[in-house]
This record gives C-alpha cells, structure tokens and sequence, in this order.
C-alpha cells in the first residue's frame, strides 16, 4: 500500500508540515518548489511517510485555537 502523508521538517524554523504525497509528488514533478507555511523556507527535511494522520501527529503536540490545529513548540 501506497503511503498517502509526508512529514517534512523546516530545517529554519524546525516546525513540520504535514502534507498529501501525491501532492509533493505533483509539485516536484511540475517544476516547482515547496514552502514552509511558517517561514517561507523551502528547506526541508524528509521526516517520515505514513497512511495515517495520526501517526504523523503523535510526534507533535497540537492545540486547538479557533476551531484549527496550531503546533505547540
């Protein structure tokens, strides 16, 4: 079975990203670049694949403000 999420590191601001492979793959292949959400960076550090979303969160600690997931440093 295909891994569907990513996790990526920020090697500026060290906050991951969690995003759909398919999609990286997509991004890459149209010769364009991934950002950090946080920074701007497009420095990455390839964490880990997974197929579920809650694996990728385990690692993490989140907090819900408003109604959204913000990472909690």
């Amino acid at each position: 079975m295909e891994n569907i999420y990513v996790i990526l590191i920020c090697k500026k601001c060290r906050k991951s990203n969690i995003l759909l492979e398919n999609e990286v793959e997509d991004t890459k292949r149209d010769n364009k670049y991934l950002a950090c959400a946080h920074c701007g960076s497009k420095k990455f550090v390839r964490e880990k694949a997974t197929n579920n979303i809650r694996d990728c969160m385990k690692e993490r600690s989140y907090k819900r403000s408003g109604g959204a997931l913000r990472q909690v440093e």
